[in-house]
């Protein structure tokens, strides 16, 4: 849905306005998070509440963790340093086992949710600190993934000089000339669809405008006949008068839809050659 909302915003701003959206690409953790929301609410198992219920039982209750200790006959749990132990080997020692082993399948998949989206908030932070105006799409993406690659490999000395690399900074020029015909050639071809569909807007609005003119010239005829008629019955100059205005009337219409075929025509002739 975000998708075909953006394409219908940046083809509007575009059409309209002739200036366009830089889009920094879908947030992959919140992709991951709504799909395994949906899925869990799909399921049925109220597993937001498990989770909820789970954390605060031993945070509220310190003596869970002496039960723990008791059932599992271990002080391993008591002494657990988070900065050098890990966790999933704690669970997998102690509950990888008979009554225990079908629970444990669980665990892992709760072990691999994120607790929160702080790689994303850096992630906006990189992309404000490196902004500047008039930045294009492309830009800003390829800043994005050299700043993702240094960070990768700790630092821009660490960054490997090989000859592909090379290769492509050498013909960086290159593509980028290339890159700005294809620009033009495209621009060129935008501004040539949208004088074409202003050209075939112009048409349908003077066929529209032809359409009214011949049916009110047709009834103002029809209309100083009849009172022409009724004048030649009755003998009342009145109606002869009213007859007169309207023939009047008529081909005064009747001369503007000469001009609206008129411009009509050389529409058609400069679609022609569109």
């Amino acid at each position: 849905m975000f998708q075909t909302f953006f394409a219908d915003m940046k083809k509007k701003l575009s059409d309209d306005y002739e200036c366009m959206l830089i889009n920094i690409g879908s947030c992959g953790l919140h992709i991951v998070h709504n799909s395994f929301k949906t899925g869990a609410t799909a399921t049925e198992w109220k597993v937001v509440a498990l989770l909820s219920s789970l954390y605060y039982l031993f945070k509220d209750s310190p003596a869970r963790r002496v039960f723990w200790t008791t059932v599992f006959g271990s002080e391993k749990f008591s002494n657990l340093n988070l900065s050098t132990d890990r966790l999933v080997e704690l669970f997998n020692t102690h509950m990888n086992t008979e009554p225990y082993q079908r629970l444990f399948k669980v665990v892992p998949l709760l072990l691999v949710l994120s607790c929160g989206q702080a790689s994303v908030e850096r992630g906006f932070s990189v992309n404000k600190e490196h902004e500047v105006e008039n930045l294009s799409n492309q830009s800003c993406v390829a800043q994005c993934l050299v700043c993702d690659h240094v960070k990768a490999v700790d630092g821009v000395l660490n960054v490997p000089i090989t000859q592909a690399l090379l290769t492509s900074c050498a013909s960086a020029r290159k593509r980028y000339e290339r890159y700005l015909d294809e620009q033009r050639q495209n621009k060129k071809s935008e501004q040539e669809s949208r004088k074409r569909k202003s050209l075939l807007d112009k048409v349908e609005e003077l066929k529209e405008k032809k359409r009214r003119l011949s049916e009110d010239i047709d009834s103002l005829v029809k209309t100083a006949d009849n009172l022409a008629e009724k004048a030649e019955s009755t003998g009342s100059i009145s109606f002869v008068t009213q007859s007169n205005s309207l023939r009047r009337t008529s081909k005064e219409k009747t001369s503007e839809l000469k001009n609206v075929e008129k411009e009509m025509e050389q529409t058609l002739e400069t679609l022609k050659i569109c």
